[in-house]
C-alpha cells in the first residue's frame, strides 16, 4: 500500500502560532478534536487541541504538558504567552467554518464549558454518525465498531494509509511513554495526557487528519446512496445538533433524598434475606454435610501451615510469633520445649507426630469450618456462587438440572432458582435476593455513584442501533411491573426506580409517548385493514394480539369494556409483547422460542405451556419451537396484509441486499442478498 504524504506540526513557537492561523483561515471545512485529562467535559481540563483542514496535515496546541518530576500539569508557553489565552484568540476562529470531529459530542462541550467557545452551531459532519448512516454496522468485529481508528483500519486501502500498523506502532509509543511518566495504561484509567509531547501532539494531528480522510471517502459514499439530504437536513446532523448533544449536556435532575432513602431500605431488605436464606440453607442436613465435606477438603489437618496455626491459637498454645509474619513458631524444637501448662498433651503430641488419631473430631471440624468460613468471607456458603448452590442442590439435596453447561456438567442458573423457588423458601428468598442485588447495583448505586450536585448525565448515541433509533443508559430503566409479575417486593423496587429521575425546580415532566408506535407504523406501511381497524375503535393493541393469538375467551380488547384484559390479565397482555413486534419484524420460531424461555426466568408465570423438562440456559426443545410456530402462524394469519409485507420485505432484501423506510433511511444487509 502506497501511503499518501503525512505533515504534522506540535505548535511551540510564535511563528508556528501565525501559520496555524493562516491554515484555519485558509481552510473551509476543519477536522476538530480535542485532549484531554478527563472523560468528565464537565470537570476535566483541556491539555490541548488539533485541526487539520487538509489531507496528510495536522496541528497540535498543546495548552498543558505533564511535568513528571512534579506529577502535575503545566500550562504550556509559547514564545512567552500561555497556550490558554492563545487558545481563546484561536477557537473563536472555528466559527464560522465547516467542522468535521469524531464524537462531536465530546469536544465541543469540553470546549465550550473550558473555553466558552461554542462550536456546536459550526459542527457539519460528526463522522461516527456519516460512517453510521452509509453503513450501520461499522467496523464489526472490533472493540469499538465505530471508533476513529476501527473505521480506519477497515478502510485503510482507500484512505491511502497503513492504518492497522500506525495504530499498534502508535499504541505501543503512547504506552511506553504514559508509563515511563509514570501514568496509567488500564481500560479504565488511560491517562493519555501524561506521554510526551512530542508523542501525543503526533498522535493527535494524525487523528484530525484521519477523521478528515474519513470524512471524505464516507461523504463519497453519502452521495452515491442518494443520503445527503437526509444526513445534512432531514435528520442525522440536525436531531444531533439540535437534539441530541443539548440532552447530553443538560442532564437530568435527581430525587436524592429518595435516592438515600431507598438505598437504606434495599440494604435492609438484602441483609434481611441474606439472613434468611443463609440460616435456611445450614438447617437443612444436606447443606450442613456439604460444608463439613467442603471445609475438611479445603482444609485438612496438618501439623503444619494455617490449620497447624488455627489450632495453637484455638487452645492458645504458649508458643512465641514471628515479629515479620506474626505466625506461631512451629519448630519441632519449641514444641518440645512445651510444658503441660504451656499446651494440652494431646495437641502437643498432634503438632509433633500429625497423628489425628490425638485430637477430637469435633475439634478437627472446628478448625477446618472456620479456616473455611475465614476463605469465604464469613459465611459458610457464598450464596453468590453458583459453584456452591450447585454442588448443595445437585449433589447434597438431589435434586435434578434442568439445563446442562457447554461441558455436559449441571448448571444452576436463573432458571434452576426459579424452578427451585417454587418448591423451597430459601430459593425464593434467593430469587428475591438476587433480583434487589441487581436493582441496587445497576439503578440505586449507579445514580448515587454518577451523581454530580444531584444531577445525572445520561448518554444518547445515534449510532447506537444499526436500526438508527437511540441507543442510552436512559434505556436501561427498568420497564414497570404490574401487581401480580413478580414478588410485591421486586415490583416495588422496580417501580421506584423512575422516580429518582425529576423535572427538577420549577419544571414539569411532559410525558409525549406514541401509543403503540410501531404497531401503528406497521399499519402504515402494510396497509393492513385489520390493524387499522383496531386503532379506529381505539381497541388495544397488545390485548388484541394475546386473544387473536393464544384463543383467549372472556376477555376484551376493548379499552372502556369492564373485561379488558389489560386490567382482568396484564401479565398475559404483557407477554404478548414478546412477539407482538418481534414477528412482524421477521422473528421466526426458534428466536421466538429463545425469547419466551427467558420470559420463564424473568417473570412467575409463562406465556407457552410446555411439555416434558425446560431446557431454560441452552436451546429451545422442539415442542417450545413448535409452540412459537404455532404463536407465529396465529399472529400472521390474523393481519394477512401485514404477513404480505413481511414477506414483499425480504424478497426486497434478498434482490438488493438493502431496505429503504419511508423518510430514507436504508439498512443495508448484504449477507441476505442472493448472490
Amino acid at each position: 500500500m502506497q501511503e499518501l504524504n503525512k505533515s504534522y506540526k506540535i505548535v511551540r513557537s510564535k511563528e508556528d502560532v501565525l501559520e496555524l492561523m493562516k491554515h484555519i483561515e485558509a481552510s473551509d471545512v476543519i477536522a476538530y478534536d480535542t485532549e484531554t485529562d478527563s472523560l468528565n467535559m464537565r470537570k476535566g481540563s483541556i491539555v490541548g487541541w488539533s485541526v487539520s483542514g487538509d489531507v496528510g496535515m495536522g496541528y497540535y496546541l498543546p495548552t498543558q504538558v505533564w511535568n513528571p518530576t512534579t506529577q502535575t500539569l503545566d500550562e504550556y508557553m509559547i514564545s512567552g504567552t500561555g497556550a490558554h489565552k492563545i487558545s481563546k484568540t484561536l477557537l473563536p476562529m472555528l466559527k464560522g467554518k465547516k467542522l468535521v470531529m469524531h464524537n462531536a459530542s465530546f469536544d465541543t462541550r469540553f470546549t465550550k464549558n473550558y473555553y466558552g467557545v461554542d462550536l456546536l452551531e459550526d459542527l457539519w459532519v460528526d463522522t461516527a454518525l456519516l460512517v453510521h448512516t452509509v453503513y450501520e454496522e461499522g467496523a464489526f468485529g472490533f472493540g469499538n465498531p465505530f471508533g476513529l481508528k476501527s473505521i480506519a483500519i477497515m478502510n485503510q486501502k482507500e484512505l491511502g494509509l497503513n492504518a492497522e500498523e500506525d495504530a499498534n506502532k502508535e499504541q505501543i509509543e503512547l504506552k511506553e511513554s504514559i508509563k515511563a511518566n509514570g501514568g496509567e495504561i488500564t481500560k479504565v484509567n488511560f491517562e493519555i495526557y501524561k506521554a510526551d509531547l512530542d508523542i501525543l501532539g503526533k498522535y493527535a494531528a494524525a487523528d484530525t487528519d484521519l477523521t478528515l480522510r474519513i470524512c471524505n471517502l464516507y461523504l463519497e459514499r453519502l452521495k452515491e446512496e442518494g443520503l445527503e439530504e437526509f444526513f445534512f437536513e432531514e435528520e442525522v446532523m440536525p436531531i444531533y445538533r439540535e437534539v441530541t448533544v443539548p440532552m447530553e449536556e443538560f442532564g437530568v435532575d435527581l430525587d436524592m433524598e429518595l435516592l438515600e432513602k431507598t438505598n437504606e431500605e434495599i440494604k435492609a431488605d438484602l441483609a434481611a434475606n441474606r439472613k434468611i436464606v443463609m440460616e435456611s440453607l445450614l438447617k437443612i442436613p444436606e447443606a450442613k454435610n456439604w460444608v463439613i465435606d467442603t471445609s475438611l477438603r479445603e482444609f485438612p489437618p496438618n501439623n503444619k501451615g494455617n490449620w497447624a496455626q488455627e489450632l495453637v491459637k484455638m487452645f492458645s498454645v504458649n508458643l512465641p510469633k514471628s515479629e515479620k509474619t506474626g505466625k506461631y513458631s512451629l519448630t519441632q524444637k519449641r514444641i518440645e520445649e512445651l510444658e503441660e501448662e504451656d499446651c494440652p498433651t494431646n495437641v502437643k503430641n498432634f503438632l509433633l507426630s500429625g497423628d489425628l488419631d490425638h485430637l477430637e473430631a469435633n475439634d478437627v471440624l472446628r478448625i477446618s469450618t472456620n479456616l473455611w468460613k475465614e476463605k469465604n468471607d464469613g459465611d459458610f456458603i457464598n450464596i453468590q456462587s453458583k459453584k456452591h448452590l450447585g454442588e448443595i442442590v445437585f449433589k447434597y439435596i438431589g435434586e435434578e438440572a434442568i439445563s446442562k453447561t457447554s461441558k455436559g456438567q449441571d448448571q444452576f442458573d436463573m432458571g434452576m432458582l426459579e424452578v427451585l423457588s417454587k418448591k423451597y423458601d430459601w430459593a425464593e428468598n434467593l430469587r428475591v435476593y438476587n433480583k434487589l442485588l441487581k436493582i441496587k447495583s445497576t439503578y440505586v448505586d449507579r445514580f448515587i455513584d454518577g451523581a454530580e450536585d444531584g444531577r445525572y448525565y445520561f448518554y444518547f448515541k445515534q449510532n447506537g442501533t444499526v436500526s438508527g433509533r437511540y441507543g442510552s443508559d436512559a434505556q436501561q430503566l427498568p420497564k414497570p411491573k404490574e401487581e401480580g409479575e413478580d414478588a410485591p417486593i421486586i415490583v416495588r423496587y422496580t417501580n421506584i426506580v423512575r422516580a429518582f429521575l425529576t423535572a427538577g425546580k420549577g419544571r414539569k415532566v411532559i410525558d409525549a409517548d406514541y401509543e403503540s408506535l410501531e404497531p401503528h407504523c406497521f399499519a402504515s406501511v402494510s396497509g393492513d385493514e385489520k390493524l387499522r381497524e383496531i386503532f379506529n375503535n381505539n381497541y388495544d393493541f397488545y390485548s388484541t394480539v394475546a386473544i387473536q393469538t393464544e384463543k383467549l375467551e372472556g376477555v376484551s380488547a376493548d379499552k372502556s369494556a369492564p373485561n379488558f384484559l389489560k386490567k382482568v390479565d396484564p401479565v398475559k397482555r404483557n407477554q404478548a409483547k414478546a412477539y407482538s413486534l418481534g414477528v412482524a419484524y421477521g422473528m421466526e420460531a426458534y428466536a421466538l422460542a429463545m425469547g419466551l424461555m427467558k420470559n420463564q426466568t424473568d417473570d412467575f408465570s409463562s406465556n407457552v405451556t410446555t411439555k416434558g423438562p425446560v431446557k431454560i440456559a441452552n436451546r429451545p426443545s422442539r415442542q417450545q419451537v413448535k409452540e412459537a410456530e404455532k404463536i407465529i402462524e396465529g399472529y400472521l394469519n390474523g393481519f394477512p396484509q401485514l404477513k404480505e409485507w413481511r414477506i414483499n420485505s425480504r424478497e426486497q432484501v434478498k434482490e438488493y441486499g438493502f431496505i429503504k423506510n419511508k423518510v430514507g433511511r436504508i439498512r443495508h444487509l448484504p449477507k441476505v442478498q442472493r448472490v
